[in-house]
């Protein structure tokens, strides 16, 4: 008998009536996401919707959000997810140079880039300490 847990296609599993979905499928959103966050920002652009800077900078900084709820959903949702500091990170940039650009804050958004190398460096202090090293 085959133990459908170990499917990795990207459609939903049901577990008695609950949906639950794998990681391809919470990549698929992701990136669906993304394309209608561009879509959108294109779209408020053209209507003349947008304020302050340009339409690029409003995609960046809502990629940069989109960025950040993968990693809470990797990290409350899939169980087995690891290795998200990348993500955090390009999130934390992304929406450091779209705001930078939006509010008017171009000298100070790298100050963004040291204060994640920092917690980087203490988390890897941290990982070799509990590896007993």
């Amino acid at each position: 008998m085959k133990d459908s847990s170990s499917n990795t296609t990207s459609s939903p599993k049901s577990d008695k009536g609950k949906i639950t979905l794998n990681r391809n499928s919470w990549n698929q959103i992701f990136f669906g996401l993304i394309l209608i966050w561009l879509g959108s920002s294109i779209f408020l652009h053209r209507i003349d919707a947008l304020i302050y800077g340009d339409w690029w900078d409003y995609f960046l900084l809502g990629v940069g959000i989109i960025f950040f709820a993968e990693v809470f959903v990797n990290l409350f949702l899939i169980p087995d997810s690891h290795l998200l500091t990348g993500k955090l990170i390009a999130g934390a940039v992304l929406i450091a140079l779209g705001a930078s650009d939006i509010y008017g804050i171009h000298e100070w958004w790298p100050l963004i880039l040291i204060v994640m190398g920092i917690l980087i460096l203490l988390s890897s202090r941290e990982a070799e300490n509990k590896n007993g090293k």
